[in-house]
C-alpha cells in the first residue's frame, strides 16, 4: 500500500494546512488507483464545517457534491486533514470514519514542526502506508 503525491501538490497541502493552523484543514486526495497504490494528480480543499474544527474535520455536502462535478474523470483515492496539535496519527474520531478500504487517509501535522503520514484501512486494523512524494514525472 502506498500513497504517491507529487510534490508541488504536496507543497499546496503544506501550505493549506500553515494557513488553516488554528483548525484542522482538509480535502479528498484525487487522481487514480493502481493496484495497492493511490497516485493523486489532484487536491481538492474543503472547508471544515465541525463544530469543534480545532480538533475534528467534516466536510460540506456542497463541497463534496461540487467535487464530482467538477472532476468526474478522477477517482477520489483518499482524504487529507492536518492535525494542528496533535502528531501525525489518526485520532479515535479518525479511526471512526475509516469507512474506505481503499481511500489513503493523509495526516499532515504541525506539532513541533511538520510531519506527514498516511493510513489505510484493512479490515478492522488501520495500517501505515508509503507515501512517496513524486519529484519528476514521466512525459
Amino acid at each position: 500500500m502506498q500513497l504517491i503525491i507529487p510534490y508541488k501538490l504536496y507543497e499546496l497541502l503544506l501550505l493549506y494546512a500553515k494557513e488553516e493552523a488554528s483548525k484542522e484543514c482538509c480535502g479528498y486526495l484525487l487522481g487514480q488507483r493502481e493496484g495497492e497504490s493511490n497516485m493523486v494528480s489532484e487536491i481538492f480543499p474543503m472547508q471544515n464545517i465541525h463544530p469543534s474544527p480545532n480538533k475534528h474535520f467534516s466536510f460540506s455536502p456542497k463541497e463534496q457534491l461540487k467535487v464530482l462535478r467538477e472532476f468526474p474523470h478522477l477517482l477520489i483515492v483518499g482524504i487529507y486533514h492536518s492535525h494542528p496539535d496533535s502528531q501525525a496519527f489518526p485520532s479515535h474520531e479518525d479511526r471512526m470514519y475509516m469507512y474506505f478500504e481503499t481511500y489513503s487517509n493523509l495526516i499532515i501535522s504541525l506539532k513541533d514542526g511538520i510531519s506527514f503520514a498516511s493510513y489505510r484501512k484493512s479490515g478492522k486494523e488501520i495500517l501505515k502506508e508509503s507515501v512517496i512524494l513524486q519529484t519528476h514525472f514521466k512525459v
